[in-house]
């Protein structure tokens, strides 16, 4: 079974439910999918941190999380009639949309 099953199972089913923990789902996904990855591929060739490269890895997670926003939007009706707090349900559709745009901005800078 792939690593990826195993982090989506943790994510949306209880009793981890990682989703539905407002602020530590961002922070969870910008880790998996954007910072441990590049890190491991990094020390593989490098071996050393270097202020330059955790810019470039902080820009890096907040343009992977601002792609996922929108995606997750279209959960956001369900999530708040089941009543999962998702960082989405949280804020509203407005404020995630805006929030998506902000993340983009600012990884991208």
């Amino acid at each position: 079974m792939d690593y990826r099953n195993h982090v989506r199972y943790f994510y949306s089913a209880p009793p981890l439910r990682i989703k539905s923990r407002s602020w530590l789902a961002p922070i969870t996904l910008i880790l998996v999918l954007a910072v441990l990855p590049v890190l491991f591929e990094y020390f593989i060739f490098v071996g050393e941190l270097t202020p330059l490269f955790l810019i470039s890895l902080i820009g890096l997670g907040l343009t992977v999380y601002a792609v996922i926003v929108p995606t997750g939007i279209r959960d956001y009706f369900g999530d708040k009639v089941m009543k999962v707090e998702t960082v989405k349900v949280r804020i509203g559709l407005v404020n995630a949309s805006l929030l998506s745009m902000i993340l983009l901005a600012s990884g991208s800078a």
